[in-house]
C-alpha cells in the first residue's frame, strides 16, 4: 500500500494494498483495517459505498470535521 500527501490539507492519496488482474478479471482490496492503521491512518471507516456519477460530477467532498471519507477512482484516473 502506498500513502502520499496531496496539496489539499488532510487529504491523502492511497494506492490500494492489493490489486490483481488475470484472465478472469480484476480484484482490488480497497480497505484493510490493519494496513491502514499500520500506515498511520487511525480513523474507523464504518460504511463503504459506491456511487457512479455523470461526466464532470464529483461526489463525496462535503462533510464536517468529524467525518472521514474514503473516495475511490473506479474508472479513469485521479490527478
Amino acid at each position: 500500500m502506498k500513502v502520499e500527501t496531496t496539496m489539499l490539507n488532510g487529504v491523502l492519496r492511497i494506492t490500494p494494498p492489493t490489486m490483481f488482474e488475470d484472465f478472469r478479471g480484476t480484484y482490488v482490496e480497497l480497505y484493510n483495517d490493519a494496513l491502514y492503521k499500520e500506515a498511520g491512518i487511525k480513523c474507523d471507516f464504518v460504511q463503504d459505498d459506491i456511487s457512479t456519477s455523470s461526466k464532470h460530477v464529483l461526489r463525496g467532498i462535503h462533510g464536517d470535521q468529524d467525518t472521514w471519507k474514503l473516495i475511490s477512482c473506479l474508472y479513469g484516473h485521479s490527478t
